[in-house]
């Protein structure tokens, strides 16, 4: 298993969601942590200082995953603070509640908002940061949070269920690409019960009756697996379904 301690995490959205608890986990390793935001650095920087401890050192930075250069430039600050980054969790990510059904409700900037974000800032963030692992002796690593609803029809949206099926084939490939050096895996968590839920006031206690196990899963629980793929490196192009819903299926 890697030794994250005096490590660099670079998680995105590590404020809040799965990507705060990924983010509590290193930092109970002992690794010191780059989480990013998009909105409120108010709630990010909140975080950090709930983060940061004896040999943990936090920086925030402001980071929007459709815009390659401001993905350059959060790698760039990662490297000037710690001169180093050993690990990428890409937890951020963006959809709209749209039926599956309803296609005209899915315009092209939907489109484009979800994918630049979900599978095209995975990709260039993860281009960013192996520039410097693949040329440093330690390699790195490199988890995606997908989700099921990449691997079958469902979730929020259609074109978000076909952003994170191509996070997942991302993984494969960057795993290919970027080997022996770094290793990339992803996570694909069913229905997990954050804040997005309850932010469109919608109650997930119908959902979660229809499950096999009558719950959805806690942001501590794909935190887990996603430390997991980051520490074991016998592990590289995989992906780990993190549910409670499909089992047995």
């Amino acid at each position: 298993m890697l030794d994250v301690r005096d490590k660099v995490v670079l998680v995105t959205g590590g404020g809040t969601g799965i990507g705060y608890q990924v983010s509590a986990r290193f930092a109970e390793l002992g690794a010191n942590l780059a989480i990013t935001y998009s909105r409120s650095r108010t709630e990010a920087e909140e975080a950090a200082n709930r983060l940061r401890a004896p040999g943990v050192r936090v920086l925030v930075d402001q980071m929007n995953l459709a815009d390659v250069t401001a993905i350059e430039d959060t790698v760039d600050a990662v490297l000037t603070e710690f001169g180093r980054v050993d690990v990428v969790v890409n937890s951020a990510g963006t959809t709209e509640f749209i039926a599956f059904d309803d296609l005209e409700a899915v315009t092209e900037s939907i489109w484009d908002d979800i994918v630049d974000v979900n599978l095209k800032g995975a990709f260039f963030l993860a281009r960013a940061a192996s520039r410097w692992m693949r040329g440093q002796g330690d390699g790195g690593s490199i988890v995606n949070v997908a989700s099921t609803a990449g691997i079958r029809p469902g979730g929020s949206s259609l074109p978000y269920a076909v952003s994170k099926a191509g996070v997942l084939h991302l993984t494969r490939s960057l795993a290919h690409a970027l080997a022996p050096s770094v290793r990339v895996n992803a996570v694909a968590p069913g229905l997990v019960l954050t804040r997005w839920w309850t932010s469109r006031n919608i109650d997930t206690a119908p959902i979660e009756q229809g499950l096999r196990f009558k719950r959805g899963l806690e942001p501590g629980e794909v935190a887990d697996a996603v430390v997991m793929l980051a520490r074991n490196e016998g592990i590289s192009g995989q992906t780990l379904t993190v549910d409670l819903a499909n089992v047995f299926s």
